[in-house]
Parts: structure tokens; sequence; C-alpha cells
């Protein structure tokens, strides 16, 4: 089994035994995710397949925040945002925008890129390296703007 998940089940329990709901709710949530993951794999999950589930999780509730407050729901994105965070505790730490564009430079360097054909060579040298660090949209309109200049 992965230590994240060591470390979410340990979290859950606390949480129920301290009576945080909220805390206990989204952590079963995490926990029920990731083990429908492992049934679909047919097995158990490394760390990096579970921080691939949590990531899956992270994107839903960063997308739902930005449509609750495009529909004026602050309280729902509220709550979206505390899941986001409690998610986050068990993720990486991401990358700053300076690391991301050293590791394009990089990359493209490497690649050889000139042009936007070459984008699909440049992401995937990129995704590589960042392993889920960073968010992909931002990379990708990264190297756009690089590869355009």
């Amino acid at each position: 089994m992965s230590r994240i998940i060591d470390q979410i089940e340990s979290d859950l329990i606390v949480a129920v035994k301290a009576h945080d709901s909220e805390n206990a709710t989204i952590l079963r949530t995490i926990k029920s995710q990731i083990n429908n993951a492992a049934i679909e794999a047919r097995g158990e999950l490394d760390d990096k397949q579970t921080l691939d589930v949590l990531r899956k999780e992270a994107k839903k509730r960063k997308e739902a925040t930005t449509l609750y407050r495009q529909s004026h729901r602050e309280e729902l994105a509220a709550k979206e945002e505390r899941e986001l965070k409690i998610i986050e505790k068990y993720m990486p730490a991401g990358l700053s925008n300076e690391e991301v564009s050293a590791i394009i430079e990089r990359a493209i360097a490497e690649t050889g890129a000139k042009t936007m054909a070459d984008m699909g060579k440049v992401m995937a040298a990129v995704n590589q390296e960042v392993q889920g660090r960073a968010d992909g949209g931002e990379i990708a309109a990264q190297v756009k703007a690089k590869l355009n200049s």
C-alpha cells in the first residue's frame, strides 16, 4: 500500500475521533476514489498512481470553485476551496513559475523545438520532469508563448 493512502487513513481516524465531520467526509471521499482506482487497476496503487487520483480530485475542486464563483455562490466556492486545501496536503509542493519556465527552456533546447509543430515534443519532455507539480494549462500557455516568440 502506498504511503499516501496510509497517511490519509491515519488522518481520517484522527478526524473521526475528533468529531471533525468536514475533514472526515472529504478524507472518506478521497479514500473512496483511491479505492475505486485500485479496483480499476486490479491491484494496489503506488504513490504515483495515488497522486494521479489526488490531482483529478483537486482539479474537480478547482473547476467547481470557478463555476460556483461565476454563479455567485460564495458559500459553495468556499467549501470547495476547503476541500482542495485538504487534498493538497497529500500532494507534493508545486513548482514556481520560474522553475517551470526554466524546465520549459531546457526542454526546448533539448528537443531543438523551433515552431508550434514541435509543441508536442516539448510538452512531453516538460510533463515528464514536472510530473503533475504544475498546471498543464499553464505549462501549455508558456510553451506556446516561448515557441511563438
